[in-house]
C-alpha cells in the first residue's frame, strides 16, 4: 500500500501584537488528505442470472379428457404450464414425456412428441394415444400416468410433475375372469403298477373359456389335452 503525503502552505492573515509589532503573515501548514493507491474496497454484485432455476420452475400439467377409451385411437391432449418463482411464464423450456403404467416406464399407447420445447405463453403440448383393445371386455381400471421433466443440467434436481389418464375397454364390459375349477375323472380304479390309466378333465369349469389342458403326474411327466392316459 503506498501513502502520499501532500503538504501546502496557506497564508491566512497578518497578526499584529499588543506592542503593534507586526509579526508578518501567519502562515499555517494544511496536510492534504493521504492519496491511497493499491487498498480498494468494491461493493460485489450478483451474477447476473443464465437462465430459470430449475429448482424455481413450477409445472403444471393437465390432460383433456382424463378417461379414454382404450380402442387404438382416442386421444387425450397434455397440456404443460411452466412458471418461475415469481409466476412469469418461461418460454423455451425444454421438457421431456414419458409413459409410466404401474410406477413402470413402458410404451402403452403412444406420445405425438416425447421432448418438447414451451412458447412464449410458457406453455407446450402433445397428444396420447390409447392403446389398442384388450383380448378380453374386462375393465382393470387400467390407469396410464404422463411424466413430465424439464430438461436442464442434473436430473437429480429435476422434479417431475404427472397427469393421470384412466383407461376403459370399448364396448360391453365384462367382469373380470374368474380362476379355473380343476377337476377330472380316471379308471379304472383298481389299478396296478404299471398299468395305464385314462384321466378325464370334462367336468373342469371356468366363466370363461378353457383354451388348453395341462397334466402333471409327479413322475417328471406331464400330459396336455381334455383327456390323455399315462402308466405308473
Amino acid at each position: 500500500m503506498d501513502i502520499s503525503v501532500h503538504r501546502a502552505t496557506r497564508c491566512v492573515g497578518t497578526v499584529m501584537s499588543r506592542t503593534h509589532r507586526s509579526l508578518g503573515p501567519l502562515c499555517v501548514a494544511i496536510v492534504a488528505t493521504m492519496a491511497v493507491s493499491g487498498c480498494t474496497i468494491k461493493k460485489s454484485d450478483a451474477p447476473a442470472l443464465t437462465g430459470p432455476s430449475e429448482l424455481g420452475t413450477s409445472i403444471s400439467i393437465f390432460a383433456n379428457p382424463d378417461v379414454l377409451a382404450q380402442d387404438g385411437a382416442s386421444q387425450s391432449q397434455i397440456v404443460v404450464q411452466a412458471r418461475d418463482a415469481n409466476g412469469q411464464a418461461i418460454r423455451d423450456l425444454g421438457l421431456r414425456a414419458e409413459i409410466w403404467v404401474n410406477g413402470i416406464p413402458t410404451d402403452f399407447g403412444r406420445l405425438s412428441a416425447r421432448n418438447v420445447v414451451t412458447g412464449p405463453d410458457g406453455r407446450a403440448s402433445f397428444a396420447y394415444t390409447a392403446p389398442a383393445p384388450p383380448p378380453d371386455p374386462v375393465d382393470t381400471l387400467t390407469i396410464v400416468t404422463i411424466v413430465v421433466v424439464p430438461t436442464g443440467t442434473d436430473f437429480a434436481n429435476a422434479v417431475a410433475r404427472q397427469v393421470n389418464i384412466r383407461l376403459a375397454p370399448p364396448g360391453v364390459i365384462l367382469p373380470p375372469n374368474g380362476t379355473p375349477v380343476a377337476r377330472f375323472t380316471y379308471s379304472p380304479t383298481s389299478i396296478s403298477q404299471g398299468d395305464t390309466i385314462q384321466f378325464d378333465a370334462s367336468s373342469t369349469s371356468d366363466d370363461g373359456q378353457i383354451v388348453s389342458f395341462g397334466w402333471d403326474f409327479g413322475d417328471g411327466t406331464t400330459g396336455s389335452g381334455m383327456r390323455t392316459t399315462h402308466a405308473f
